[in-house]
């Protein structure tokens, strides 16, 4: 219930009016809303947790695949092509005929081995676990402008000697996916990726002399899956993601990872 006094003056006689509502359904229906409110935000915090579950599975099956096709079919292909060249060396009488075959596949085995080498990286260069995330980033960046023809240039500076697998696994990924859309969007003479070590935190960016896009325009359409997928990646490790374009412009894209010390 909910009850209302007001004081009446009328000369020195003072009286009270008094309103009583019944408000029970008014408060259903808050206790409701916040109750809605509740759940909602425990559903959010459940898919937040199954997507950081989903991301650290992919990323072990990626690098479980990646090291089976480099560790176990790259070689049998290298003890194929062996096999091919110790063949040719022990048939010098052999026809021209067969002796060409030979050489053929022997460069096909050779075109397949780099082939999978290739595919193993994509799925999870080796280098990031082994030699860290400034040189898988460098080495990155350097195929990205052999391949696409785009002059590209990578900045590091005072990043920490140990950086947590997670932290380093989301940056690759992150300028990866960035890079990727630079090639089949941007239409940029020129991309340059830096990235550094402040207090407490890695920063990323990723800025290229592209066609960018109109923000307004983009907010009010479907946003893309690479962009909600970077932004999602950066999340789970309690990072901050954004974006700025202007058409004609480029575009830049910011990420902010903080450092967690890890205890022994």
């Amino acid at each position: 219930m909910e009850l209302a006094i007001s004081p009446l003056r009328s000369g020195e006689a003072v009286t009270f009016s008094a309103f009583v509502r019944d408000i029970t359904e008014r408060k259903r229906a808050e206790e409701a809303l916040e109750k809605s409110h509740s759940e909602i935000e425990k559903n959010h915090e459940a898919l937040r947790a199954l997507t950081a579950q989903l991301f650290t599975a992919q990323e072990e099956e990626r690098r479980r695949i990646a090291r089976d096709l480099h560790d176990d079919v790259n070689q049998r292909l290298a003890a194929v092509a062996l096999r091919l060249e110790n063949l040719e060396r022990a048939l010098p009488s052999a026809p021209d005929l067969i002796r060409e075959e030979l050489r053929m596949i022997g460069t096909q085995v050779a075109h397949l081995s780099d082939d999978v080498h290739g595919l193993a990286y994509a799925l999870h260069p080796m280098v990031l676990d082994e030699l860290g995330l400034e040189v898988a980033l460098r080495a990155y960046v350097e195929n990205f402008a052999a391949q696409e023809g785009t002059k590209a240039s990578f900045i590091a500076r005072a990043l920490p000697d140990s950086i947590p697998r997670h932290v380093t696994t989301c940056l690759y990924r992150v300028a990866q996916e960035a890079l990727r859309n630079v090639g089949a969007h941007a239409r940029a003479a020129e991309v340059t990726v830096t990235i550094e070590g402040v207090e407490g935190a890695i920063m990323l960016c990723i800025a290229d002399s592209g066609i960018g896009f109109d923000p307004v325009l983009e907010s009010r359409q479907k946003r893309s899956l690479g962009l909600v997928s970077m932004e999602e990646r950066v999340r789970q490790v309690n990072g901050t993601f954004s974006v700025h374009s202007r058409l004609g412009e480029g575009t830049q894209v910011f990420v902010r990872v903080p450092l967690v010390v890890e205890t022994p």
